[in-house]
C-alpha cells in the first residue's frame, strides 16, 4: 500500500463511535493521553473527570480500560480525586496530561495544584493504583535534579535568553502542562512542558521519573505543543502561535527551526509516528456545523513525511455538530483507534458564555 486513504462522512465522525466512558459516575470527561497496551489488545487512557460539573468542569483524574474487541465493555478507574493526598501533598486541584507504560505500568501524569507535577502506576493486571512520585527537573547533564515547580520551567527559559513566557491567563498563570503524548525513543521518553503561555521545554526522561532538559521550541505557544520523531528528525506543532506552527529539529531536539503553518483551532493539535511517516491532526476554526466552541467540531489529518507541509496529503477530513473535543490517536499497524469528546449529553450547557464540549468520552477507529 502506497498510499492511505479514508473515507470522511461530513457531519458524522465515525459510524462505529462507542461511549467508553462511565456516565453513570461522572458527568463530563476529556481524553489526554491514551496508550494502546503490549499485546495490543487493549488501550488505556487517562482522563480528567468531574463527579458534579460539566463542561470544563473537573475534580478527578481517571483511567479508562477500553478492550478493543468489545470497546464497550470499558471500565473506568479512579486514580485521584480533590480532597486527597499524594505524597503528602493536599489536592485542592487536579490535572490530568500525559501517560506511558512503563515497565509494564500504565504511569499517569497529575497537575496537583497547578504547581507540582505528580505520577500515580496502575497495575493493568490488579487493576489497581500500585505507586505514586513526584517528578524532578534536571536543568543540564550531570547536574543534581531538584523539584519540578513552574519556577524552575521560568529559570529554564531565562537563562537561555527567551522573554515573554509564563503570562497570565485567569487561573492558568505558571500552571506546567504535559500533553505532548511523550514518546519512547533512543531509550527515553520525549515531551514538552508548557505552561498557559511559554516556548515549550523539550525533555527526556529515561528513569520514569526525572525529566531532563533537551531544548526548546523557540516560539510562544498558549497551553500545548505536540512533539514526534519520524525519520531522525524531531518534529514540534505549538497551539496558539503567532507565525509558523510547524518546526523541525535534526539535533536531537536540541534546536528547532520554523518550517510551516496549519490552521489553528480551539484545541490541541496531534503529532504522531504512524506507518514511518508522521500523521498530523488538527482542527480548523469557521467550520460548520458547530454547536459547541469554533474549532472544537472538526478533524484534519494530513499524512506525509518532511518539513515541506506540500508533501502532506489530507486523508481525513469529518465535522460533527456535537464537538471532536481533545482527541487522541492511537496507531496500530494500519489502523488508526481514535478517542474524542463531545457535548451530546448537554448541547445547551454554557460556561463563561461558551458552549461546552467534554461531557463523554468516545472511541472509534478508522
Amino acid at each position: 500500500m502506497t498510499s492511505l486513504v479514508f473515507a470522511a462522512v461530513v457531519g458524522m465522525f465515525l459510524p462505529d463511535r462507542v461511549v467508553v466512558s462511565d456516565t453513570n459516575a461522572y458527568t463530563c470527561g476529556s481524553s489526554p493521553a491514551s496508550e494502546l497496551s503490549p499485546d495490543g489488545k487493549r488501550i488505556f487512557s487517562s482522563i480528567l473527570v468531574s463527579r458534579t460539573g460539566f463542561g470544563e468542569a473537573h475534580d478527578a483524574v481517571a483511567l479508562v480500560d477500553i478492550p478493543l474487541e468489545r470497546p464497550s465493555d470499558a471500565r473506568t478507574h479512579l486514580l485521584v480525586h480533590v480532597g486527597e493526598t499524594i505524597c503528602g501533598l493536599a489536592v485542592r486541584d487536579v490535572d490530568s496530561y500525559d501517560a506511558f507504560l512503563f515497565h509494564g505500568r500504565m504511569r499517569c501524569m497529575i497537575g496537583l495544584n497547578g504547581s507540582r507535577l505528580a505520577w500515580r502506576d496502575w497495575d493493568p493486571g490488579t487493576r489497581k493504583v500500585c505507586g505514586e512520585g513526584l517528578f524532578r527537573w534536571r536543568a543540564a547533564s550531570g547536574a543534581p535534579a531538584e523539584d519540578l515547580v513552574p519556577e524552575v520551567l521560568t529559570r529554564t527559559l531565562d537563562a537561555r535568553g527567551f522573554r515573554g513566557h509564563d503570562v497570565a491567563k485567569g487561573g492558568d498563570r505558571d500552571r506546567m502542562i504535559c500533553h505532548s503524548h511523550a514518546q519512547w525513543t533512543g531509550g527515553a521518553f520525549y515531551g514538552t512542558l508548557t505552561t498557559a503561555a511559554s516556548q515549550p521545554v523539550v525533555f527526556r526522561c529515561a528513569d520514569g521519573e526525572t525529566l531532563e532538559f533537551v531544548g526548546v521550541v523557540p516560539a510562544l505557544c498558549e497551553y500545548e505543543c505536540m512533539l514526534a520523531q519520524v525519520g531522525g528528525c524531531f518534529y514540534a506543532l505549538g497551539r496558539k502561535v503567532k507565525g509558523d506552527n510547524f518546526f523541525v529539529s535534526d539535533d536531537g531536539a536540541k534546536t528547532f527551526r520554523p518550517v510551516g503553518r496549519l490552521p489553528d483551532g480551539e484545541q490541541r493539535p496531534q503529532l504522531v509516528p504512524y506507518r514511518g511517516k508522521l500523521l498530523i491532526g488538527y482542527s480548523a476554526p469557521g467550520e460548520t456545523p458547530n454547536s459547541v466552541r469554533d474549532g472544537r467540531n472538526n478533524l484534519h489529518l494530513l499524512f506525509g513525511m518532511g518539513v515541506e507541509l506540500g508533501n502532506y496529503e489530507e486523508i481525513f477530513h469529518a465535522v460533527d455538530p456535537f464537538g471532536i473535543v481533545y482527541c487522541n490517536l492511537v496507531p496500530q499497524g494500519d489502523i488508526l483507534h481514535v478517542l474524542w469528546s463531545d457535548a451530546r449529553r448537554y448541547p445547551e450547557k454554557k460556561l463563561h458564555g461558551a458552549v461546552q464540549g467534554r461531557d463523554r468520552l468516545l472511541y472509534g477507529r478508522l
